[in-house]
């Protein structure tokens, strides 16, 4: 605020008019500049003195402590409404951030269930292991395919007899993988 706009807010100001959005810069105005502050003080030392002559009211002996009482309680209350503004500025871009989230949220969600459907629908009924497990072992074996695989990786040195025992062995294991394949291609049904 410059020196025009706060002098022209005085009479607003001693009458208990001055618009709130004017009220923390003028008193901040009147705080930081002695030349305006001065001519506050003179204005309003004389026009609540003639207002309590009139009046007839006990004359204040210290008109210059009730108006700094006067600007500090007026710079209270606009920095309370300013500090209520941004309050509920912070309180509604929380909850802006919470429904973003929560959009966000709903919307991961619905594109990882139409993914994992649109998987159920490409790999059909035989993928999940509560309709193929009992298939997935070997009735000969209590081990998993895989895990036994992984314990040929391990055999330091091979003879050519057990290179031709295990060859044997994997070769029964095929058979037995294509004819529980051959089974479950004929008990699926045809669409």
């Amino acid at each position: 605020m410059n020196h025009l706009e706060a002098q022209s807010n005085i009479m607003p100001f001693i009458n208990g008019q001055i618009p709130p959005d004017k009220q923390e810069e003028f008193v901040m105005h009147m705080n930081s500049c002695s030349k305006c502050h001065e001519e506050l003080e003179v204005y309003y030392i004389l026009l609540k003195g003639m207002q309590q002559l009139d009046s007839k009211e006990k004359f204040s002996t210290n008109l210059s402590q009730d108006l700094d009482n006067k600007l500090n309680k007026l710079y209270r209350g606009a920095k309370g409404r300013h500090n209520i503004k941004v309050s509920a500025f912070g309180i509604f871009m929380a909850v802006v951030c919470v429904f973003i989230a929560i959009i966000y949220a709903t919307i991961i969600t619905s594109v990882y269930s139409y993914e994992q459907q649109t998987k159920r629908n490409v790999q059909g009924e035989f993928y999940f292991y509560d309709k193929l497990g009992g298939k997935l072992f070997c009735p000969d074996y209590y081990e998993d395919r895989v895990v036994e695989g992984e314990s040929y990786k391990v055999v330091d040195e091979v003879t050519n007899f057990e290179k031709i025992r295990d060859y044997n062995i994997l070769r029964d294991q095929l058979y037995k993988i294509l004819d529980v394949g051959e089974v479950l291609v004929n008990e699926t049904p045809v669409n």
